[in-house]
């Protein structure tokens, strides 16, 4: 099995892109986060999905679950 395989991908959906925006509105001002982070944050919440990041502070969003990798 390969690396990749071990992932799931998911369809970007309106309800993902409005919560991102959201994201994106509430969070880029202090954060600078950028829209890609937004969307990343808001796939992992419609999905239950986990963020494994270096950078935590790119995901300042409570309600998102992200998890420090190594």
């Amino acid at each position: 099995m390969s690396f990749l395989a071990l992932f799931q991908t998911a369809a970007v959906t309106q309800r993902i892109v409005d919560q991102a925006a959201d994201f994106f509105q509430r969070w880029h001002s202090s954060q600078a986060i950028d829209i890609n982070d937004a969307i990343l944050a808001a796939t992992a919440l419609e999905t239950g999905g986990m963020i494994y990041t270096l950078n935590r502070k790119h995901f300042p969003m409570p309600e998102v679950a992200v998890q420090k990798a190594w």
